[in-house]
C-alpha cells in the first residue's frame, strides 16, 4: 500500500520503477489516477509508454505504421 501521503507518491514510484527496471525486462509504467479520465486515456498512456522504450532499444529497427 502506497499510503495516505500523497505528496510522496512520486518519489515511492520512481524508486519502485527503478528497481524493478534493475531486475526485469520490459517497461514499466508509473500512471497517476490524476493523469487517467476514461479506459481510453488509460490505454494511450500504456502504449505510449511501451513504446517509448521499445524505439529507446530498438534504434536501428525501422517503425512500422499500421493505418486502418
Amino acid at each position: 500500500m502506497a499510503g495516505s501521503n500523497i505528496a510522496g507518491h512520486s518519489r515511492l514510484f520512481a524508486q519502485v520503477k527503478e528497481r524493478l527496471g534493475a531486475v526485469m525486462e520490459g517497461p514499466v509504467i508509473v500512471i497517476s489516477a490524476s493523469e487517467i479520465t476514461n479506459t481510453q486515456s488509460l490505454l494511450k498512456k500504456i502504449v505510449s509508454g511501451c513504446l517509448q522504450i521499445d524505439m529507446e532499444e530498438d534504434e536501428d529497427e525501422p517503425i512500422k505504421v499500421i493505418s486502418p
